[in-house]
């Protein structure tokens, strides 16, 4: 059986380590050693912090345990072909999200505002930049970007969506300008080509015709 230590000594303390002690020790190791996802921890249970029956402790610290994974797995980073925004150049604001939430909408600031000045900041490449600037000139105020996301409930979540919209914005902005056409000529197939789709559909009509007259 699971030996509960911190347990014991606190009924040996109270109880002289007769045999009263004991026994409920050994009820209490029987019960640890049968329900061990739902009893929480010694000093909990001798704290009054939780009963260890009804599975709250359980459920709130498996809550907070999957927040530390999914936290731990988030990327806020603004990276633009291959080059990463420093953090300081960012700014966050948060304001309460009129997206979903159910009864908790407009009652958190779960909606994620995130600017980066882009004429002030020094972190991308001067010709980026440049294009940047050219492609975000009507969405630039001061010289400075600003996206937003509502669309989760939780605020970490929004955060992320914004920075990887951010990321996709300055990336589309910063992509090269298409090669020029260069002019040519219609091939002689091309050509030959045209001339026969063009007989064919006039053979066609002249077919659909009436002979009466």
């Amino acid at each position: 059986m699971v030996f509960c230590q911190g347990i014991r000594g606190r009924l040996d303390s109270h109880a002289g380590g007769g045999v009263s002690a004991r026994g409920w020790l050994l009820v209490i190791e029987a019960w640890h050693s049968a329900w061990p996802r739902a009893w929480p921890s010694c000093q909990l249970a001798l704290r009054g912090r939780c009963c260890g029956c009804c599975g709250r402790c359980r459920k709130k610290s498996s809550l907070v345990s999957r927040r530390t994974w999914y936290a731990g797995r988030v990327s806020l980073d603004v990276t633009v072909r291959g080059t990463t925004i420093p953090p300081e150049d960012l700014s966050w604001r948060f304001s309460r999200s009129p997206g979903p939430g159910g009864q908790s909408v407009n009652t958190t600031d779960s909606r994620a505002e995130l600017s980066y000045n882009l004429a002030a900041s020094g972190a991308l490449l001067p010709l980026l930049k440049e294009r940047a600037l050219r492609a975000l000139e009507g969405r630039l105020a001061d010289g400075v970007i600003t996206v937003t996301a509502s669309e989760h409930r939780s605020q970490l979540r929004n955060r992320e969506a914004a920075a990887a919209r951010m990321s996709a914005v300055l990336t589309d902005a910063t992509a090269p300008p298409p090669r020029s056409r260069r002019p040519t000529r219609p091939s002689r197939a091309a050509k030959e080509r045209r001339l026969a789709e063009k007989q064919r559909r006039s053979r066609t009509k002249r077919l659909r015709r009436s002979t009466d007259d």
